[in-house]
């Protein structure tokens, strides 16, 4: 399956941006289209090339990358990555989005997670102390991580250790859209949409978005992007 490249899109907060696909297969194959982690709002079935994105008022960043994964019957694929401005999206607050992924094994209680703000900025845990707790009020299964974090000499320090509460669901209802595969997690008291995650046999492979605070220290507006 062959999928053809895309420049980077520029879209507006609020929008209905509608999306059509170029995809082909030398050999004629039945193609399907998939997105793994795909932003809330999209509407793309899989056997189609033509769908929308329902651009959210507000998001985590001012930017999301989708991926595009092209499937044929015989298991070939082509993988297409393509990255979303948002004009006039509403950003939580002075701080910066968080990419969050790893894995949970629930039978022996072991745990791996890693941060990422960008290609140069990232972390992974020196350790994660796992402990189950009970589900949220939409999960079948919860956790709470405390990770320690590796140092990173590229990046500004996001603290020694921090904790998570983050939750899997099958199936989840968000503004109207039913998602499955669901993570959430807890913030403020609050139980809401990350991600996604795959579980099978006690162990969970996740991939989630966070936002993280940036004190008021001046510093943040010298830092050259």
């Amino acid at each position: 399956a062959y999928l053809k490249g895309v420049e980077e899109i520029f879209v507006t907060a609020g929008e209905r941006f509608n999306i059509e696909i170029e995809v082909s297969d030398a050999d004629g194959h039945d193609v399907e289209l998939l997105f793994p982690n795909a932003p809330l709002g999209l509407n793309f079935e899989s056997t189609q090339r033509k769908g929308y994105w329902d651009v959210p008022q507000s998001y985590f960043s001012d930017h999301v990358t989708l991926q595009i994964l092209a499937v044929d019957e015989k298991g070939g694929a082509g993988v297409l990555f393509v990255t979303h401005h948002l004009n006039e999206v509403e950003l939580p607050g002075r701080g910066l989005s968080a990419s969050v992924w790893g894995t949970i094994d629930q039978s022996t209680s072991t745990a791996e997670v890693y941060y990422a703000y960008n290609e140069w900025c990232q972390w992974s845990s020196n350790s994660v102390a796992l402990d189950v707790i009970e589900p949220c009020p939409d999960c079948t299964h919860s956790w709470s991580l405390n990770v320690a974090l590796s140092s990173s000499e590229e990046c500004f320090s996001i603290g020694e250790a921090t904790r998570l509460d983050i939750g899997w669901a099958p199936t989840l209802t968000v503004d109207g859209v039913e998602l499955t595969d669901v993570m959430l997690m807890k913030h403020d008291d609050q139980w809401s949409y990350a991600g996604t995650g795959s579980w099978e046999e006690d162990k969970l492979s996740f991939n989630m978005q966070m936002y993280t605070e940036i004190p008021d220290t001046g510093w943040f507006e010298d830092i050259e992007w």
